[in-house]
């Protein structure tokens, strides 16, 4: 139950961020391009790399891990999972596997995105 509880605080706290990120950009003007997305995307990624490389494969670490990379950086921007994994792939030695990812996840995100729409 604490790491369900861990998971949630954490997300909490990335969908409140990114929220803060959103109406920032947003009371700045800066309409024109998705930049609040993309700002939290390249934070998360950051955030979420950083948190891997400190508490690798640490068991004792195993609930700051559901707190800052499932829960915060999950609630802050999936994208940072993707990229971490994408990265995973490609130093194992994967890249036909981290091509495959990258253009599955972007080709069929998209394309569910746009039937959606092309019904609605």
């Amino acid at each position: 139950m604490l790491n369900v509880l861990l998971v949630f605080i954490g997300g909490g706290l990335g969908s409140v961020s990114r929220y803060g990120i959103g109406a920032l950009i947003k009371q700045a003007g800066w309409v024109h391009f998705p930049w609040a997305t993309l700002i939290a995307n390249v934070l998360a990624s950051s955030i979420l790399a950083i948190a891997a490389l400190l508490i690798a494969d640490r068991i004792q670490e195993a609930q700051l891990r559901l707190l800052l990379i499932t829960g915060f950086c999950g609630g802050f921007s999936t994208f940072s999972a993707f990229a971490y994994e994408t990265v995973e792939l490609y130093r194992k030695g994967a890249t036909g596997m981290m091509a495959l990812n990258v253009a599955v996840n972007v080709l069929l995100c998209v394309a569910v995105i746009y039937i959606i729409y092309k019904k609605a």
